[in-house]
């Protein structure tokens, strides 16, 4: 039953996320997506061109002349989507994947209308392509082509009982429903292959791109984010953005002081801290001790909040911990309104001057609270002072109702020791030697 139970589970994961954990299709998905975004780039036009060409030649030829409609109809949607994927979707929109899915299902439908719709007596080959040939030219869940290539196939299997008779539906429905099987198995075999060689190119991409001390990304990823800004400026520059610079405060102090080992630990505490707070944003390591957020999406719609939240960090860091666990950066904000005319330098320039601006205003108030302090203990010890220069006088009385008048009488100008019998008197003496005053109303032992 183990067994049995193992091999259903490795089968779902198959089918689910092409054999990875969820964790490892989350991290190769925005290259798969990059990958198809670029394939379906060249493939859906090729299809347009290809149908164009059908169309046209169904004028000339008598054998194809009959489905003129269908090569018209196919290739206009087909340019529609091509205009799409090469204009509006992008590789990181939601919507590329559901244009590439109706992109495949179309081709099926095409398979399907010209075999058994426009030649009912034929075998149904295009059809039977197609479905082996798809899964392989798309990278992503194998359950979502395995549903796709099904819905086709019920869509076929309906039009063959509708429209064909006799043999050659037989034929056609033993022949398709072979190859069905086969695409499914495609999908399923061929699919989970390509998901761990785009695994394993995600490391060595990532190790490539990534900071060896704080883990987020480097400069050289942060080069290649420059070039994507430029391009989305340029091609779609009414899609906002912001741009978040941080430069950690006081690293060189925690350097000189502490060692290079506790700046470490200092640099690597901020980073931690700003990955808390733009939860949804990839952060770039630009300098030594300067980092760059990019917000766009949930984060971005969130910006002013997550801006305060930063600022807050800095303001309310505990201080029973070690200065090096302590949160401690400027930061300064600056946003891409859709529409505007800025270049990516003016963008990048904005955000560092706001960071200074943010840098020179921490750094006054840190003054001001200094002096603040300063004055508290001053304050502190003139009051410890002058109550450490107060005289005691010490109240020897065996009655508490002597003892308790003298002491009200005598407690706001002196400090009032008080004491029920002689020997509790010396006592308070060898205690205090700074008794200045003694009243006496006993008879000593």
């Amino acid at each position: 039953m183990n067994r049995i139970r193992l091999f259903l589970k490795r089968l779902l994961r198959i089918f689910r996320t092409g054999g990875l954990t969820d964790r490892e299709f989350a991290l190769v998905r925005p290259l798969l997506l990059r990958e198809n975004y670029r394939s379906w780039r060249v493939i859906s036009p090729l299809c347009g061109a290809y149908l164009t060409l059908l169309f046209l030649s169904s004028f000339s030829l008598q054998s194809i002349s009959m489905n003129s409609a269908v090569y018209l109809g196919m290739s206009v949607v087909f340019w529609i989507c091509t205009g799409l994927l090469c204009f509006k979707v992008r590789p990181d929109s939601k919507a590329l994947m559901p244009v590439i899915y109706l992109l495949c299902f179309l081709l099926l439908a095409f398979g399907i209308i010209v075999g058994v719709i426009c030649t009912p007596d034929s075998i149904t080959v295009t059809y039977m392509v197609l479905m082996v040939a798809l899964p392989l030219l798309v990278l992503d869940r194998p359950v979502v082509m395995d549903i796709v290539i099904t819905c086709s196939m019920a869509l076929f299997t309906i039009a063959c009982c509708l429209l064909k008779t006799g043999q050659t539906r037989s034929a056609d429905m033993v022949d398709c429903l072979s190859f069905w099987i086969i695409g499914l198995g495609m999908s399923c075999l061929v699919t989970p292959q390509r998901m761990h060689g785009w695994l394993s190119h995600y490391d060595v991409e990532a190790d490539s791109y990534r900071d060896g001390l704080t883990r987020v990304k480097n400069q050289a990823a942060y080069l290649k984010l420059r070039q994507e800004l430029e391009q989305k400026l340029e091609e779609h520059p009414e899609e906002p953005f912001a741009l978040v610079m941080c430069d950690v405060n006081g690293l060189k102090h925690i350097n000189d002081t502490y060692g290079h080992d506790k700046g470490d630990a200092y640099l690597v505490r901020n980073c931690q801290k700003l990955c808390q707070i733009f939860l949804h944003s990839p952060i770039y390591r630009v300098g030594g001790d300067e980092f760059l957020v990019y917000l766009d999406g949930h984060d971005y719609q969130n910006r002013v909040m997550l801006l305060s939240m930063a600022e807050a960090e800095c303001l309310v860091s505990p201080l029973n911990v070690s200065v090096w666990d302590r949160p401690n950066f400027a930061i300064g904000m600056a946003e891409h309104q859709a529409g505007a005319e800025e270049s990516l330098d003016e963008l990048f320039h904005r955000a560092d001057d706001l960071m200074y601006e943010n840098k020179r205003r921490m750094h006054q108030e840190h003054r001001e609270a200094d002096l603040q302090h300063t004055r508290q203990l001053i304050g502190a010890e003139a009051q410890q002072s002058a109550a450490s220069s107060r005289k005691k006088v010490l109240i020897i009385d065996d009655e508490p109702i002597g003892r308790g008048i003298a002491a009200d009488s005598l407690q706001e100008a002196y400090d009032v020791l008080q004491a029920d019998n002689g020997r509790k008197g010396l006592e308070l003496l060898q205690e205090y030697q700074d008794v200045a005053v003694i009243l006496l109303d006993l008879i000593m032992p």
